[in-house]
């Protein structure tokens, strides 16, 4: 499983030059990012614009739209180690109860099973593509914006 989740799930290390206020600032200051602070060791960064989830910045949604969560680490007063993140998005369990749904409820020949979960495997598939895609997009505005180093 954790194998799996490697592949489905991003989790990269990077040292910013400044303080947590400079990180926040800088963030805000990069076109087309937006910062929120969940807890003091912890931001939530996302795009203004989600075409995988269909969210935009102004707009309001019940799914979060394509994120990243920020694990700060202080290493000393001048450098900030930052944790880029990603979760399993909800999607994924929705797509997959509908897939359980259809072979509870519903009489599937062979055939048709068959397609059912070709056609499960191909939105899983496609679905974690745009994500992912978003995700790296937003990770390297991230890291070109605020010139981030990697570790």
């Amino acid at each position: 499983m954790r194998a799996i989740l490697k592949y489905l799930l991003i989790n990269r290390q990077f040292t910013f030059s400044g303080k947590k206020s400079d990180l926040i600032g800088a963030i805000n200051k990069v076109k087309g990012i937006s910062v929120k602070e969940i807890n003091i060791d912890k931001l939530k960064i996302y795009p203004w614009i989600s075409i995988g989830t269909l969210v935009a910045k102004s707009g309001h949604s019940w799914v979060d739209g394509i994120n990243i969560k920020a694990e700060l680490m202080e290493s000393d007063s001048s450098l900030i180690k930052l944790r880029l993140l990603t979760t399993m998005r909800p999607e994924h369990y929705f797509i997959a109860g509908i897939f359980i749904l259809f072979f509870v409820f519903i009489p599937l020949d062979k055939g048709m099973t068959y397609k059912l979960i070709s056609d499960w495997l191909i939105a899983h598939i496609l679905f974690q593509l745009v994500c992912r895609i978003q995700e790296e997009l937003l990770i390297k505005l991230l890291t070109k914006g605020l010139k981030l180093s990697k570790m």
